[in-house]
C-alpha cells in the first residue's frame, strides 16, 4: 500500500493518464506538481489543472524539481534512461505508474492481462463476458480509460486492465487478484534495451501476488518462468489434450476441472491464437463468477476488437478483417496463421527499420499483397523476390479498394476454374458406351413431374441398358458437358447439397420404377 501522507508528488508526463492522475490527486488533497517536456501554456486541460491549484512545470525536466518531491508518478512512455529519472533513482525517490497508484491507493480488485500478442483481444473478451454476466465491471488501462480514473470513480468495482511492459517495468506495489500473460515473445527493444529486460518487465505482473491470487500461463511457455519464484496459484492451459495442464482442449472442447467451458469450433474469430485468447478470457471470467452459458454466448459471437483482426464484414463473397494494430511482423504472422490461404494482405506504414522476413513463411497463403506507406518499397521488393504478386498504393483507402478488386477478380477466376475442372473430371468419368444413356441434373434442364419422368425412363429402357445420372459440383458445369449428355433434367429451380440431391434422386428412382410397374408407393 502506498502511503501518500505528507508527500509531495510529481506527475511526470501529461497525456491522458497524466492529466487524470494530477486531477484526482489534487481532488484528494495531495500536493501535486505536473511536469511535461512540451509547452502546455495553451493546452486547455493544463489550464484547467492550473485553475484547480496544480503547479505545472513545462518545457523540460529541470533537475532542481527533484529537491522538492517524494514520489514520481511516471507516464509509461517515458524511458527510465532520461537524466531526470536517473537522478531520481540516485536520490531513492519512488517511481511508479498510474496503474500502480490506482491499484494500491484505492485497494481495488483488479484483473491484469499482459503479453506480447493477444492482450487487447483477451482483455476485451474478458470484459464482455463479465459485463454480459451482469458483474460490476469496468475496462481500463491501454484499452479503455486510465486505471486511476476508473478506480477513483468506481472504487468498489472489478477492473479489467490491459497492462503494457512500459507500465510494468518499474513495478513496486502492483498486485492484481488475477493476472494472465498471453505469451512472452519479443517486443519494444527500443524501450527496454534487451529481450530479457522486456520479459522481466512482463513478469513483474505477478511479483507481488500471494497464494490468494491467481496467475494464468500457457503451458507451452513454462521454460520462460521460474515457477519456484511464483507465489500465486498458477493455472496452466494448453490448446491440445494435456494431462499436465489444468485447462486443455479435448475433442474441440475446452475443459477445466471436468467442466466444459466452450467449443472452439463455434468461435467467430479464426486462428489458434484466438483460441488461446478465448481460453484466458473464459478462465478468468469463470473464476470471477461468470456462468458457462454466458461465456459461450459471448465467445461464439465475439467478432474482434477494433483494428485487432476485427471481422469488418463481407462484400461479394470477400471477407474483410482489420488488423491495423498489428505493429510488427510477429503480430502480423499471428493474424495470418488464423487463415489457410487465399489471403490478400494490405500492409505497410511507417518505416521503423523492421526486418519483414518473418512474413516469408506465410507467403504461400497470400494470393496478393497491396503495400502502402513509407515501408511499401521494402515490402514490395520482399514480396516480388519470393514470387508474391504485389501492388503499390498511395493511400490506405486506395489500397482497400484495390484489394477488394483483386479479391473479386480472383474469386470470379477461381469459380470459373473450378467449374472447368469439375466438368473435365466428369467428362473423363462418364460412360462412353453406346448402350449408356447419360442424364445430367442441370438447373437449365427440362422439368418433368414424376409420372412424366417415369414414362421417360420407360422409353430410355427400350434403347439403352445403362442409365447414368450426373450430379455436378457446387458451382455447376460448363457447356462442354451439356453438349455430350443425352438428356438434361431439372428437379427444381432451387439448389441442394450434393448428398441431399443423391437422396432425392434415389427416392425418385424408386418412385419411377413403382409407377412403371404399377406398384403402390407412398404419395
Amino acid at each position: 500500500m502506498i502511503n501518500l501522507e505528507d508527500k509531495r508528488i510529481l506527475v511526470l508526463g501529461f497525456a491522458r493518464s497524466g492529466y487524470s492522475t494530477a486531477k484526482i490527486l489534487n481532488k484528494l488533497g495531495y500536493d501535486v506538481i505536473l511536469n511535461a517536456f512540451d509547452d502546455l501554456s495553451t493546452d486547455e486541460k493544463a489550464i484547467e489543472l492550473k485553475n484547480l491549484g496544480v503547479k505545472i512545470v513545462d518545457g523540460g525536466h529541470p533537475l532542481e524539481l527533484l529537491d522538492s518531491i517524494d514520489l514520481i508518478v511516471k507516464n509509461p512512455g517515458i524511458k527510465y534512461e532520461i537524466e531526470f529519472l536517473k537522478r531520481a533513482i540516485e536520490k531513492n525517490i519512488d517511481i511508479i505508474t498510474e496503474i500502480e497508484l490506482a491499484n494500491t491507493l484505492f485497494n481495488i480488485d483488479m484483473v491484469a492481462i499482459t503479453g506480447t500478442n493477444g492482450k487487447t483481444t483477451t482483455t476485451q473478451m474478458t470484459f464482455d463476458i463479465l459485463k454480459a454476466a451482469n458483474k460490476d465491471v469496468y475496462l481500463a488501462g491501454n484499452i479503455g480509460y486510465p486505471s486511476i480514473e476508473v478506480a477513483y470513480n468506481h472504487p468498489n468495482s472489478l477492473i479489467i486492465t490491459e497492462v503494457s511492459s512500459f507500465q510494468l517495468q518499474g513495478t513496486k506495489y502492483f498486485k492484481p487478484s488475477v493476472a494472465a500473460i498471453t505469451n512472452l515473445g519479443v517486443g519494444h527493444l527500443d524501450y527496454h534495451g534487451s529481450v530479457e529486460n522486456y520479459r522481466n518487465a512482463k513478469r513483474n505482473i505477478y511479483k507481488n501476488q500471494t497464494q490468494d491470487d491467481i496467475l494464468v500461463l500457457n503451458i507451452k511457455e513454462l521454460e520462460k518462468y521460474e515457477l519456484s519464484k511464483i507465489n500465486s496459484q498458477v493455472i496452466l492451459y494448453d490448446t491440445k489434450e494435456n494431462s499436465e495442464a489444468d485447462v486443455f482442449v479435448k475433442n474441440n472442447i475446452v475443459v477445466y476441472k471436468d467442466i466444459e467451458l466452450f467449443d472452439i469450433t463455434k468461435m467467430s474469430l479464426p486462428g489458434m491464437h484466438n483460441v488461446e485468447n478465448a481460453i484466458n478470457a473464459a478462465l478468468i471470467s469463470y473464476i470471477k463468477g461468470a456462468s458457462i452459458e454466458t461465456i459461450r454466448k459471448v465467445l461464439y459471437s465475439f467478432s474482434g476488437v477494433k483494428h485487432r483482426l476485427q471481422f469488418v464484414g463481407e462484400h461479394n463473397g470477400v471477407k474483410f478483417y482489420n488488423d491495423s494494430k498489428a505493429t510488427n511482423p510477429v503480430a502480423t504472422t499471428t493474424a495470418l496463421s488464423g487463415f489457410e490461404n487465399n489471403i490478400i494482405l494490405v500492409c505497410g506504414g511507417k518505416d521503423r527499420g523492421i526486418d519483414f522476413k518473418e512474413l516469408v513463411p506465410f507467403f504461400p497463403r497470400i494470393k496478393a499483397m497491396v503495400v502502402v506507406g513509407e515501408s511499401k518499397e521494402i515490402l514490395f521488393d520482399l514480396a516480388t523476390t519470393y514470387g508474391v504478386a504485389c501492388h503499390k498504393a498511395t493511400k490506405v483507402d486506395d489500397a482497400t479498394i484495390l484489394a477488394n478488386k483483386l479479391a473479386e477478380e480472383d474469386d470470379n477466376k477461381g469459380i470459373e476454374n473450378a467449374i472447368n475442372s469439375e466438368t473435365e473430371r466428369i467428362i473423363n468419368a462418364i460412360s462412353k458406351k453406346s448402350y449408356s444413356y447419360n442424364i445430367l441434373l442441370d438447373l437449365k434442364g427440362k422439368m418433368l413431374d414424376s409420372e412424366e419422368m417415369a414414362q421417360k425412363i420407360g422409353e430410355i429402357s427400350m434403347i439403352s441398358s445403362e442409365i447414368n445420372f450426373i450430379i455436378g459440383g457446387s458451382n455447376g458445369v460448363n457447356d462442354n458437358l451439356r453438349k455430350i449428355v443425352d438428356f438434361r433434367l431439372c428437379f427444381s429451380p432451387m439448389t441442394f447439397p450434393h448428398q441431399l440431391m443423391r437422396l432425392i434422386l434415389t427416392e425418385q428412382l424408386y418412385r419411377w420404377v413403382s409407377i412403371n410397374n404399377n406398384i403402390k408407393y407412398h404419395k
